[in-house]
């Protein structure tokens, strides 16, 4: 492989800080200075105590604004029309603050005021502002940060607030130290200090605003207690200098906004001097300490050399700065480092990369303008993100016969990157020519679009394609492909295992499984290639009902390999489809042979099997009678069998069904008179059941009721035999007859015999007889029932002929159901037993009579029941 740069195009890559932002300082009493050609005094319009002071310049250095944290002044040194006052909270004390105080919230803060670019919009600005430990240290008063946004569209291109974005509160419960730094991720860390949980507070800033919530980092024993103090980065944007109550050096990330403790570098100076502020040189090999009273007067500065690493030798390395001393310290861009010490002059090192005294320490070696001064603190850091731009451009020759070429971008270390193809990592995998670009973000926020032009004018390994045989037939096949713009000439010959050429082009057809080889040549490079065709079987299948029924629509389930792609049904009525899961309609009856053929990248096979379409068929039956008299039998017939059916079930009117299979007739006997529905449920293996239905009229027999037999009493009185039954159940007329011959309705028997009585119907002749025999041998005659209803009919139970003429004694009794006797006589010429016991009735029931007699001189006992009705 071999890269060319063909084309490399560097913006600058943004470090913690641009030049050009703070190329104009603020601060102090009106003082400032311009290093825009070389550091030259000015005079501003700044004011307020002298502790927080921030400035900005524009990409050329021009002066845009500067603020102490409460009032923001323009470029010309006015007061922005919305800049008064930038914070305005009423849970503030009012100003101006009570006898001695500051006459602001903020530029008595350490760092009370900070100026950041806002991500994304070149022409707006956020402008913090920190709140003073003058106003105690409850939640209300020290550590409320705010922000505002300067816009510098506004009043005629200076620039003015927002009024929409004034004020805001950010957190509260802050020390005074704010800053900010440049992230490795387009973004600005915004650093504040917890003043109880004595932990570092990270806010990441982007083009989507200012995260609320913050990354935390606990901070050294070293940097606990005091209020004030100051946090200042390194160049590199790898460390912290943290000043509060002594010094603290901590590991930052620019990616994740964590820190990490590293060196507890210097205590407190006394009970009463604490660490103030703190400034690396521009190599960040030194560290420039400030220690101030906490009543006002005399600072102490120190140097301490970094360079070794080495916790007890950074220790042991202070040395002072005096005459004066200075309040605080800040990296010019001209590369020096100024002190302040409340004068009307800097204090300057030349050589701050130096150890001391080859720094060239300088006191009063600068002088501030006339009628300005310093008071405590310089401008804070101006940390503006930068989106540069990185171009690069590549050509790439790939190697001979190379299949593929791997391209890799250079910066490992950036993040998002996406290639032109979808791809994303640092690598790609390119198998044909063509221009390839990659786009990704490195730190701390610079986009690259790497390109690389990729040729294989060697030739490119070409592609084997293979089409395994299907089974042991010759229809496999391989060939060869380079992508579609390759201009480069390739001879291609084709071998078998036994190295007999079959064939000369780019293609192998109708070829059996087994081991093959390409020989592959260009007028650079040649290769062998080896390649399997390999055995495949697919199976081909289908499933569906074997028995359908006429008209209805059968599915056609395809169960075939996934190999198959294409189908082809006929159902065998010349009806096709290409469907993968048909659906048909069969509109005649009979036997049909279904053919499926399947088309794979392999097989093709082709697939039968027989369905049995059976008719539509109705449920018809025929009877030999229509009517019949009760007790007689009818054939119904049905049609000749057929192997649809699969079951007939036959109703004859009542709750049950009666299945006959295999049989196309029954007979069926009618017990009960009356018009009865017959009904035929024929059931089929595919088809819907289907009914018949028809009526059979059964005319009822005529009802014949000659009652018990009779026993004729020696020459006793003639019994009377009639029909006691109403005769004809159905209404119908009819006509009867006695087996004597006599037609008569009642007849009258004189002799013992068995006498019978028949009765014809009118309309069917249907009959029906009853004999009951008259038995000779009794005396008397015994009814079964009476009538006590005092109606005169039956009111009276007593034999109802005349006692035989030999009878020479006779006693009755009647007893209830419990054996008490309720009536007895002696007498046979007495009405008999009226109902009643006692004078009072008896109730309806059955009761047991006992007659005794003597006839003759023989003795005869007759007992039986009796049933009383009312």
């Amino acid at each position: 492989m071999k890269y060319v740069s063909l084309l490399l195009f560097f913006w600058l890559i943004c470090t913690g800080t641009y030049a050009q932002y703070e190329n104009i300082w603020a601060f102090g009493d009106n003082a400032g200075i311009d290093f825009n050609n070389m550091a030259m005094p000015v005079k501003t319009a700044i004011s307020g105590y002298g502790e927080g002071n921030a400035a900005v310049c524009d990409n050329n250095g021009r002066l845009l604004f500067y603020t102490n944290g409460y009032k923001v002044w323009d470029g010309n040194g006015n007061i922005m029309p919305g800049g008064e006052g930038i914070i305005s909270d009423p849970i503030l004390p009012p100003l101006p603050l009570p006898g001695g105080q500051p006459p602001d919230y903020a530029s008595s803060t350490t760092q009370g005021a900070l100026i950041v670019p806002m991500p994304g919009d070149g022409r707006k600005y956020y402008v913090f502002s920190m709140t003073c430990v003058e106003l105690g240290i409850t939640d209300n008063g020290l550590g409320r940060m705010y922000y505002s946004v300067v816009d510098m569209d506004r009043n005629g291109g200076l620039g003015d607030i927002d009024p929409v974005r004034k004020s805001i509160l950010v957190d509260k419960g802050h020390t005074e130290a704010l800053t900010a730094v440049v992230g490795d991720r387009c973004n600005v860390w915004l650093l504040a200090i917890n003043r109880v949980k004595n932990e570092l507070k990270a806010y990441s800033i982007d083009d989507n605003g200012i995260s609320p919530v913050p990354v935390l980092s606990p901070l050294l024993d070293v940097n606990q207690n005091a209020a004030f103090g100051n946090i200042v980065a390194s160049s590199d944007r790898r460390t912290l200098a943290i000043a509060r109550w002594g010094v603290g050096i901590y590991d930052f990330d620019p990616v994740t906004g964590r820190a990490v403790g590293r060196l507890a570098l210097a205590p407190a100076y006394s009970a009463v001097v604490w660490a103030y502020n703190t400034c690396f040189s521009p190599d960040n090999s030194k560290l420039y300490v400030s220690f101030g009273p906490v009543v006002v007067g005399v600072p102490y500065s120190f140097q301490y050399d970094l360079s070794s690493g080495d916790s007890a030798t950074m220790t042991a390395s202070r040395k002072p700065l005096n005459n004066p001393d200075n309040w605080s310290f800040k990296l010019g861009p001209d590369g020096r480092v100024y002190g302040s010490s409340r004068q009307n002059a800097l204090n300057v090192i030349n050589e701050p990369n130096l150890q001391m005294p080859a720094c060239r320490y300088n006191p009063g070696g600068f002088l501030l303008a006339p009628g300005t001064g310093v008071s405590f603190a310089f401008t804070n850091a101006v940390a503006a993100m930068k989106k540069d731009t990185a171009k690069a451009a590549y050509e790439v020759e790939a190697a001979c016969f190379a299949s593929f070429e791997r391209l890799e971008i250079s910066h490992q270390d950036g993040w998002d990157y996406e290639w032109n193809t979808g791809a994303r990592g640092t690598e790609l995998k390119v198998e044909r020519p063509g221009v390839y670009w990659a786009r990704y973000y490195t730190a701390p926020c610079t986009w690259h679009a790497d390109s690389f032009r990729v040729s294989f004018s060697n030739g490119v390994l070409p592609h084997i394609d293979t089409r395994n045989s299907c089974g042991s037939q010759a229809n496999g096949a391989a060939w060869a492909s380079t992508y579609d713009d390759d201009t480069v000439m390739y001879r291609y010959r084709w071998y078998d295992k036994d190295h007999n050429l079959l064939s000369d082009t780019d293609s192998l057809i109708n070829v059996p499984p087994g081991n093959y080889m390409l020989s592959v040549s260009t007028a650079e490079c040649d290769t062998t290639l080896v390649l399997e065709i390999r055995s495949e079987m697919h199976k081909l299948s289908f499933t569906t009902d074997s028995i359908t029924c006429q008209g209805a629509e059968l599915v056609f389930k395809n169960t075939s390999d996934p190999d198959y792609a294409r189908f082809s049904w006929d159902f065998g009525d010349h009806s096709v489809s290409a469907l993968r899961d048909p659906r048909h309609v069969y509109q005649d009856s009979g036997a049909y042979t279904v053919q499926l053929r399947g088309q794979g990248a392999v097989c093709t096979d082709t697939l039968t099997m027989e369905v049995v379409v059976d008719p539509r068929m109705a449920s018809n039956f025929r009877a030999d009678k229509d009517s019949i008299c009760a007790g007689e039998s009818v054939f119904f017939s049905a049609p000749a069998d057929h192997p649809a059916i699969v079951s007939r079930l036959w109703h004859f009117g009542d709750d049950m069904f009666i299945s006959v299979d295999g049989v196309q007739g029954i007979r069926h006997a009618f017990e009960s008179g009356g018009l009865i529905r017959v009904q035929l449920l024929t059931r089929f293996r595919a088809c819907p059941d289907t009914s018949a239905k028809a009526r059979v009229y059964v005319q009822s027999l005529p009802v014949v009721n000659l009652g018990v037999d009779s026993v004729l009493c020696w020459r006793g009185v003639p019994i009377d035999l009639r029909n006691r039954a109403n005769g004809s159940a159905s209404g119908e007329s009819f006509y009867s007859f006695w087996n004597t011959g006599d037609t008569t309705e009642v007849f009258r028997a004189v002799h013992p015999g068995v006498y019978t009585l028949t009765m014809v119907s009118g309309f069917l002749g249907c009959h029906n007889s009853e004999s009951v025999a008259v038995i000779p041998g009794c005396h008397i005659d015994m009814p079964n029932a009476f009538t006590p209803n005092g109606d005169g009919i039956n009111d009276y139970f007593f034999p109802r002929q005349l006692l035989a003429k030999q009878v020479t004694s006779f006693r009755m009794q009647v007893l209830d159901r419990w054996g008490n006797v309720v009536f007895e006589t002696n007498h046979t010429d007495g009405r008999g037993w009226d109902g009643q016991y006692g004078g009072s009735a008896l109730p309806e029931g059955v009761y047991t009579y006992l007659v005794d007699l003597e006839t003759g001189g023989k003795r005869e006992r007759y007992q039986g029941n009796v049933t009383v009705l009312r």
